[in-house]
């Protein structure tokens, strides 16, 4: 039997790293598990000339310990995985969050284990510390947007609540961040939603209607990513013209004048036997629809 796809091929307008330990932790996973975790200010960095890995071991002044270091230590040398992929530079005046582990006198840590500098006006962090040492728990996060397979920007205005033993709702700020606290502890679930904008798909990270557990002490971080409300509509039909309902057509990106092997993006026919593919980013697409062994593209 033939089948007939009615659609087009869309262009969506709109407007790496090598690490192989590359984790989808947040930093409130880190504090929690690492062996070491202190604020310090580098005295001496780890960077050189001529090197992208960095040159030699960093030495810091302890500024506030979390975890793992003894009372009253004033300075600690810090490798930050010199000469791998993995390496973080260090660099001196920085006030830094490290978060790593123990090899004899030296703190092992990189990009990986969570290492991060702290900015002058990153609040999130000072909260993140309050609610790890004393409480309460801290949810904070960030919402941002896609456009694009490569990057992301900030969603201002998002509406943002959380329900579950307490109740709370406000807007992301100009940066897309949000932040409560004082919560109790228990299961709450992270609702959301901003014009122009879908949640993504579940393995993607967090996604609105999500349940999360919130310790008594500690935080929990919510990195959510927004995709496009918009994407590629059509029809699929029998030569006589009546639909075929329940088949799967699939949105795969074009990359430098080839397509990918993965779909971006599925959606199933209805009775009508129309489909909406939904959350694309800008770019090139050819549309695919599957019934049975047969695969039919329009190009």
């Amino acid at each position: 039997m033939n089948w007939r796809l009615l659609a087009a091929l869309i262009t969506a307008v709109g407007s790496g790293w090598a690490c192989s330990c590359v984790s989808d932790e947040t930093r409130c996973d880190q504090l929690r598990t690492a062996e070491v975790a202190f604020i310090g200010i580098v005295i001496e960095g780890s960077d050189g000339p001529g090197t992208s890995f960095g040159a030699h071991v960093a030495r810091l002044r302890v500024d506030l310990v979390l975890r793992g270091i003894a009372p009253g230590t004033r300075e600690v040398q810090v490798n930050p995985s010199i000469g791998t992929s993995c390496y973080i530079p260090l660099r001196s005046g920085e006030r830094v969050m490290v978060l790593g582990r123990r090899s004899g006198r030296l703190i092992w840590t990189s990009g990986c284990d969570g290492t991060y500098v702290i900015r002058p006006d990153d609040h999130d962090t000072e909260r993140l510390i309050k609610s790890f040492l004393t409480g309460p728990s801290l949810l904070f996060g960030r919402v941002l947007g896609s456009r694009d397979w490569t990057s992301s920007k900030p969603v201002a205005d998002a509406s943002v609540s959380v329900s579950g033993p307490a109740s709370w709702s406000a807007k992301t700020d100009s940066d897309g961040r949000f932040s409560v606290g004082g919560l109790p502890p228990g299961r709450f679930v992270l609702s959301l939603s901003a014009p122009g904008w879908l949640p993504g798909r579940p393995e993607r990270g967090w996604v609105p209607g999500r349940a999360f557990d919130l310790p008594g002490r500690g935080c929990v971080e919510a990195r959510v990513v927004l995709w496009p409300d918009r994407g590629i509509s059509g029809i699929v039909q029998r030569e006589d013209g009546s639909p075929v309902t329940g088949v799967p057509v699939s949105a795969f990106a074009w990359w430098s004048g080839e397509e990918t092997d993965v779909a971006a993006e599925t959606a199933v026919t209805g009775q009508d036997g129309r489909f909406r593919i939904t959350r694309l980013p800008d770019g090139v697409y050819s549309v695919k629809a599957r019934t049975g062994l047969n695969t039919i593209l329009f190009t």
